[in-house]
């Protein structure tokens, strides 16, 4: 995935990485990295700014291009709707922050708007941040497994929930954990899953990069005991497998048919055997497991009601939004500086918490932005199974999924992937 992408053809242009190139790098895999403390965030800011004067400079039409994209246009009526919101019930700084951390964590398809017409430079970039892909997925492993394990005792569960539900809780830890790059990195697997079954990666040296790449991830996935994460990851995978744009359209409805089938047919025996595997497992995925197990198989015990409990989250916050459909419940909780939950906010679901926070008029622009992407890349012309689509779906409905990560994963990387890839296959 990295060697030969430096065999696309561009034409007359030249290669050399410009300063944007280098600056979009570091900004990229700094909030890879990602961390919200705060001089972490000044410093993205800063770095985020730097980016966006060099390309006002150096590429007026670039420029253009980012304004008039649509997400753009809906990014900014987004974050206008939410600073209002905010400034009702919340201080000015907290405003502020919310309004740059969203700002950053979209900045992945301003970058990418650049790349679409200066092609020449992408794929020393793609592949620069491949490596700090794996890189960062490395070191996050070493922590899960070192100091994670030291202060697991103490805390009842992984390091990265852990970091989920306290960020100052492994003192003045640079690496942002928590569950954003395994959301990014489910995604990712789909992709590398689906580019091996499509024969987009013709090199050995390909396969072999793509491979290192997809286990590193697979591993952090894991590692986060993210057990929504992991069954979106594994449906994506599935769908992908049996309903790729390559494939026969016939043949993967009669796999996806009788499946379903199996499934619902085999429940309560899946059910029992998950309870019984789960008894040789330790950590939160086994009592994911079980508990997941126990409601296929009828039990009814209390890890069952967890089960039905997590997968009716997101119709709390649906329910929120019916009762204020139209501006939402964020302006009463100061656009998050009093807990969401305060007010029936769910705060486990991307889609729903958005309609829930901003009703139709900031949510349903927020959740455009996604819309927009997922149609954006969808047409980019090389051909992809949606199970990346589906994982997405899942990932944003069960989870909060927005975060750096995640973002330059969507926003950037994938659509970099297929850009590339597309170009050489067609000889652009």
């Amino acid at each position: 995935m990295v060697s030969q992408m430096k065999d696309i053809s561009s034409k007359g242009r030249s290669r050399q990485f410009r300063l944007i190139d280098i600056i979009s790098f570091i900004y990229l895999s700094f909030i890879l990295i990602g961390s919200l403390s705060q001089s972490y965030m000044y410093i993205a800011t800063g770095l985020f700014f730097v980016w966006l004067f060099v390309l006002l400079f150096s590429n007026l039409s670039s420029v253009k291009r980012i304004v008039h994209d649509r997400k753009t246009v809906l990014l900014v009526f987004y974050l206008i709707v939410a600073f209002f919101y905010g400034i009702i019930s919340a201080p000015l700084e907290h405003c502020l922050k919310v309004f740059m951390e969203a700002l950053m964590m979209f900045s992945p398809f301003m970058i990418f708007d650049h790349y679409k017409k200066n092609t020449a430079s992408l794929p020393i970039l793609l592949s620069l941040l491949l490596v700090a892909w794996v890189g960062v997925s490395i070191a996050m492993l070493e922590f899960y497994n070192t100091i994670g394990n030291l202060y697991g005792d103490f805390y009842g569960e992984g390091a990265a929930r852990v970091v989920v539900s306290d960020k100052e809780a492994f003192g003045g830890m640079i690496l942002g954990g928590g569950y954003c790059i395994a959301y990014g990195g489910a995604l990712f697997v789909c992709v590398i899953v689906n580019m091996f079954l499509d024969k987009y990666l013709p090199s050995f040296i390909e396969k072999l990069i793509a491979v290192i790449v997809m286990i590193t991830t697979l591993m952090l996935v894991l590692k986060t005991e993210s057990t929504i994460t992991t069954i979106s990851m594994v449906v994506g995978v599935i769908v992908t497998i049996i309903y790729r744009d390559n494939a026969k359209a016939g043949t993967s409805k009669i796999f996806l048919l009788f499946g379903i089938i199996f499934f619902l047919l085999c429940a309560k025996s899946i059910g029992k055997f998950l309870i019984e595997q789960s008894a040789n497992l330790e950590g939160v995925v086994s009592q994911r497991i079980a508990s997941f197990g126990a409601s296929l198989a009828g039990s009814g015990d209390g890890d069952s009601d967890y089960t039905k409990m997590r997968f009716l989250i997101p119709f709390q916050s649906l329910g929120v939004f019916l009762e204020s459909p139209i501006i939402g419940v964020s302006y009463l909780h100061g656009n998050g500086f009093v807990s969401p939950e305060v007010f029936g906010v769910g705060n486990h679901s991307e889609w729903c918490d958005a309609l829930a926070d901003y009703g139709l008029l900031g949510g349903v622009p927020y959740l455009l932005i996604y819309f927009l992407q997922v149609k954006e890349i969808k047409r980019m012309g090389l051909k992809f199974s949606i199970g990346w689509a589906v994982c997405l779906f899942l990932l944003g409905f069960f989870n909060p999924f927005r975060g750096f990560q995640s973002h330059i994963m969507l926003f950037f990387m994938i659509p970099a992937i297929k850009l590339l890839y597309f170009n050489r296959l067609n000889n652009i």
